[in-house]
């Protein structure tokens, strides 16, 4: 085993994963590895963490999510070199459900971009990850994904299918060293939610971050942050099926 610590950030562009890698790199000198699809949008999140942590190491990986050859030679690149202790996957995307009803292509581009390739990506670290003690994977899901909702059941489809997906490799890896986790946040400020009117207060990416890193470090099985939406989701999961379809949600 490579005796080199690295972290791994897929979507690090992320506003959430930027909050996240900056905590982790003020408590670690690991090697940490940004993979997004844009590298330039990589330099200043880099700038920054060496600024933070100037004796980590910090790399910047350009990549297209949804070519699985080059992703994979990637991640066994990074595994052969270093032992990956923790990893966020992170990447997705926000479609309007209005067009994804009318426009199939672009539904089929958010099932696979926010489901499918999040869920592929995971598989690949497992293979990697699997024996490495204390070892994290975590991966960005949604309150979205507990229950179809007609505001946006195309995204919470897809968060879904990686909700589902999470409990069953966790059930496999149940007797590995591997702590496997979903990330569930509720609305939270960034570019994807620029413009949503939706009566609710988003989160501070900030706030939802340490919520992220401490969940992670009690090795929670689902982390939902703000912690409040676990009680929230729970309400709305449970609600009889002729009440929820009054609520116009």
């Amino acid at each position: 085993m490579n005796s080199q610590e690295a972290i791994v950030i897929v979507g690090a562009t992320s506003h959430i994963a930027q909050h996240v890698t900056s905590i982790w790199a003020q408590e670690s000198n690991a090697a940490i590895f940004l993979i997004a699809r844009d590298i330039s949008k990589l330099h200043p999140i880099s700038s920054n963490l060496q600024i933070l942590n100037p004796n980590s190491q910090i790399i910047c990986k350009q990549l297209l999510f949804s070519d699985i050859k080059t992703a994979n030679d990637l991640i066994t690149q990074i595994a052969d070199s270093h032992t990956i202790s923790k990893v966020l996957i992170a990447f997705g995307t926000l479609p309007d459900q209005s067009i994804c009803q009318k426009d199939f292509e672009l539904a089929q581009n958010s099932l696979i971009i926010n489901g499918v390739l999040p869920i592929i990506f995971c598989e690949i670290f497992i293979s990697k990850m699997k024996d490495v003690k204390s070892a994290s994977l975590s991966i960005i899901g949604s309150v979205a994904g507990d229950r179809g909702r007609k505001s946006n059941y195309f995204y919470g489809a897809a968060k879904g299918m990686i909700d589902t997906y999470v409990q069953g490799a966790r059930h496999r890896l149940s007797k590995s060293a591997l702590h496997l986790c979903i990330i569930k946040p509720g609305p939270t400020e960034s570019p994807m939610t620029e413009g949503m009117d939706n009566g609710l207060q988003l989160a501070k990416p900030a706030s939802v971050a340490m919520d992220i890193v401490k969940g992670i470090k009690d090795r929670k099985a689902i982390i939902y942050t703000p912690t409040k939406w676990k009680l929230i989701m729970m309400i709305i999961r449970n609600l009889p099926e002729f009440i929820f379809k009054k609520l116009n949600i």
